[in-house]
């Protein structure tokens, strides 16, 4: 019944409707279109334990300021593991450095204020730009520009993904399911079997009889909104070649190790490069749960703690770069967004085996690409109150450091960076993006935070 019950919601739910073209058909890439991927951390990340580091602060951090590494762009980060002096970092394929790995192709945003340390506020507030709610994020309000005309315009995995009716979401995150929907008649989903459920004459006949009840259903109904969805259910039916393309582009990756077949976000990734690739998508959000972590933070352990979370995050970021490059064709038009709710206080117990950290208005974002200008860090957090989180530090017009108390100083906030990647993803003067402005958000000039 999963795979009948899958194909039902397909047919009813988001991927299909009201999308008249194949994926064959899909609208072609003109040199002004980018693509958008958001990675949400959700739950609240830590970013005092990667990107935002304060060393030497045991009430809210586990290494030493001396343990704290930098790359080639003078980003300093903070170690995965310590050991007595040493340190190790988050290593992603080929036993790369994360962040020495993307230095030049990475900008990180430091002292994010989002005023608020309630998960709903807060994933609304950094993946819409407005924190009072009726906004689409910013991967649906692509979708809705760029991909109008495409069949999975918007592909997200959880999170906020709110489209305000703006496109159609597609909610699917793994190849098995794609497969499902693709070849409804096929017994099995991969490999060579050929057999099928039904003979293509009785798959005609069975298609046959559901338009002609369709077509009945449809001249006894007066309601607008019935025949809306009638309409759109015809529409989802009989894509089984359509998908063709981008079976064929996932079939043709290169195989997953064991260890990245073990995280769900890399076989998300797969999918989502998949339909960017054959050109069916413009815009994707992965969401990885478990970082709310009140209990365990520091646990390094496969289940428990942000570390093993942040590495599983980092590892599928790596891949899908490591993946567009070999196709400079979506890579040098691909963005690439990782963020979180809000950020996370000081230690809430002196136990080194339980001690967690609650909510904590102050965090960080990462941008990646080739797009982006990077090597850069914007923003700054000091930690002078043993007692409390990080307090973020004002930015002038030229995006330098300054003091509070300088009138030219504004705190960074998510309407900065949503205006400014509205900009370089061209979006910033559509009509949609109008209809949900950020300007007044800022109170003052946008920065130009990328270029």
């Amino acid at each position: 019944m999963e795979r009948r019950q899958f194909i039902h919601r397909l047919a009813w739910g988001s991927m299909a409707l009201g999308l008249p073209l194949s994926l064959r058909s899909a609208q072609a890439a003109g040199p002004n279109d980018r693509l958008l991927v958001t990675f949400d951390a959700d739950g609240a990340w830590d970013p005092t334990f990667f990107c935002d580091p304060h060393g030497s602060r045991p009430s809210h951090t586990f290494y030493s300021a001396a343990q704290i590494l930098t790359n080639s762009a003078g980003l300093t980060y903070a170690p995965k593991t310590v050991s007595g002096r040493n340190a190790d970092v988050y290593r992603v394929a080929d036993d790369a450095d994360f962040f020495a790995k993307w230095a030049d192709e990475m900008v990180v945003f430091r002292g994010l204020e989002t005023l608020t340390n309630a998960h709903e506020v807060g994933v609304r507030h950094v993946w819409s730009g407005f924190k009072n709610g009726g906004y689409p994020s910013l991967g649906a309000l692509l979708g809705a520009v760029r991909g109008s005309e495409q069949p999975m315009a918007y592909l997200s995995t959880g999170g906020y993904d709110v489209n305000g009716g703006l496109v159609h979401t597609t909610r699917i995150g793994r190849v098995q399911p794609l497969m499902a929907a693709a070849r409804p008649n096929r017994v099995a989903l991969a490999g060579a079997d050929e057999r099928t459920f039904h003979s293509l004459d009785t798959m005609a006949a069975i298609q046959q009889a559901q338009d002609q009840r369709t077509q009945r259903i449809l001249g006894q109904t007066s309601l607008p909104y019935a025949e809306k969805i009638l309409r759109e259910l015809q529409k989802s039916r009989g894509l089984e070649a359509s998908f063709t393309p981008l079976l064929e582009r996932l079939r043709s990756l290169p195989a997953l190790t064991n260890r990245q077949r073990s995280n769900p976000l890399i076989t998300q990734a797969q999918v989502v490069f998949a339909a960017l690739s054959v050109g069916v998508t413009s815009a994707a959000n992965l969401s990885l749960s478990g970082f709310d972590t009140h209990t365990r933070h520091d646990d390094s352990g496969p289940l428990n703690g942000h570390r093993p979370r942040l590495q599983e995050l980092f590892d599928a970021i790596d891949y899908l770069l490591d993946l567009a490059k070999t196709e400079p064709s979506i890579y040098n038009r691909l963005v690439v967004v990782a963020g979180s709710d809000f950020g996370r206080s000081r230690y809430n117990s002196n136990s080194v085996t339980d001690r967690g950290k609650d909510h904590w208005p102050i965090t960080s974002l990462m941008a990646f690409g080739p797009l982006i200008g990077g090597g850069r860090v914007i923003g700054a957090t000091t930690l002078d109150d043993e007692s409390a989180g990080p307090v973020a530090l004002p930015l002038d017009p030229q995006l330098n450091v300054t003091a509070a108390n300088n009138p030219q100083g504004q705190a960074l906030r998510p309407a900065h960076i949503h205006l400014a990647l509205r900009q370089l993803l061209g979006v910033h003067e559509s009509s949609l993006a109008q209809r949900y402005p950020l300007l007044r958000e800022v109170g003052s000039t946008p920065l130009p935070l990328f270029g």
